[in-house]
């Protein structure tokens, strides 16, 4: 992996004021240039929402599970979808992480356990709780959202917006807990939430 770019980048005029932080490395850089620029669906997507689409994929690259003969990774979208048709372009552009594995996305009823997800999105009011049908204590599972308290409850990755820019939140403890790992190229664009180290 190439050393890390300073700067932020803006893409395109609709993502204007939105940018990954200025520490991405190279290769994920490029990676999100490309399908910033190039994917088009008639959806009107927000800007925020593309950068969590590429950060949502790019976690299959830097995250590993402990079962490491994987072929497929299940990234699962559970409630309303802010993505459309945006996410499954980019998966349908290049289906496979850098590891080989290929994505495939799922979109889930809160009531549907029929997918074992490696990495869950969960965009409703309120945070994953103990009526939510998709257990929040399953291992192996990592947990995504945005809501402001979703690491209050069993959450690992919040998405947040500081300086105008997507920011994640990572409770590491918890992820480590699922029996998961974190690389420190994703951790060096994290905030560790406050007791998650």
């Amino acid at each position: 992996m190439k050393s890390l770019i300073h700067g932020c980048c803006r893409v395109g005029r609709r993502a204007k004021g939105i940018a990954i932080s200025r520490h991405l490395s190279l290769g994920w850089l490029i990676y999100a240039v490309f399908f910033w620029n190039s994917v088009s669906v008639a959806e009107d997507i927000a800007p925020s929402d593309k950068v969590k689409a590429a950060y949502l994929l790019h976690f299959s690259s830097y995250v590993s599970w402990p079962e490491r003969e994987l072929s497929s990774v299940n990234l699962c979208l559970v409630g309303d979808d802010p993505f459309g048709g945006y996410i499954d372009a980019m998966v349908k552009a290049k289906p496979l992480n850098r590891h080989g594995q290929k994505i495939v996305v799922h979109r889930l009823e809160a009531s549907d356990s029929s997918v074992h997800c490696h990495i869950l999105y969960a965009h409703f009011e309120g945070s994953i709780g103990q009526n939510t049908p998709i257990d929040p204590l399953q291992r192996e599972t990592l947990y995504v959202g945005d809501d402001e308290d979703f690491l209050a409850s069993r959450g690992m990755i919040r998405f947040f917006i500081r300086d105008k820019r997507v920011r994640l939140e990572v409770h590491l403890s918890r992820v480590r807990a699922a029996g998961m790992s974190v690389s420190s190229e994703l951790l060096k664009i994290s905030d560790i939430a406050k007791g998650g180290e």
